[in-house]
């Protein structure tokens, strides 16, 4: 897997140089892959520390938000697309909700939005204390 990844990477990198002459889109892609490698030695160095159950509760709660918005957005679509009986109804009935409309962008918001207030919410009210030792810690310094 790792070596697939690696070759895409490098065949990208390729495609770029030699056919794209732009120095933002070839700067893009060096700052974009540097980020990728950075957050992976994060993860592989420090990666024991973070709580896998809140980071899967949190994970959970983006994938709902995330659904809901590929779900609302794919019926607009669809009725655009004159699918539906009585499409043209449809259609502007969900135009608010799709990616241009005013609750499209407060579902795009709410996709960082709900998970940050998650983890905040989690971390503020964990029934874990750090403020009290273990027996073995306490016994071990008397």
């Amino acid at each position: 897997m790792i070596t697939r990844e690696g070759m895409e990477t490098a065949l990208l990198m390729t495609q770029l140089i030699f056919t794209v002459k732009s120095t933002q889109v070839i700067a893009g892609a060096v700052a974009g892959t540097t980020a990728a490698a950075l957050i992976a030695w994060l993860w592989s160095r420090y990666g024991y520390r973070v709580n896998l159950s809140r980071f899967f509760q949190v994970t959970a709660v983006f994938l709902l938000v995330f659904v809901v918005q590929l779900l609302i957005y794919g019926f607009h679509e669809l009725t655009e697309a004159n699918l539906f009986p009585y499409s043209e109804p449809l259609h502007w009935a969900t135009e608010p909700y799709g990616p241009d409309g005013r609750y499209g962008q407060i579902l795009s918001y709410a996709l960082l939005a709900l998970p940050l207030g998650w983890l905040v919410f989690a971390a503020l009210f964990s029934g874990k204390r750090n403020s009290v030792r273990p027996a073995v810690q306490q016994t071990a310094t008397r």
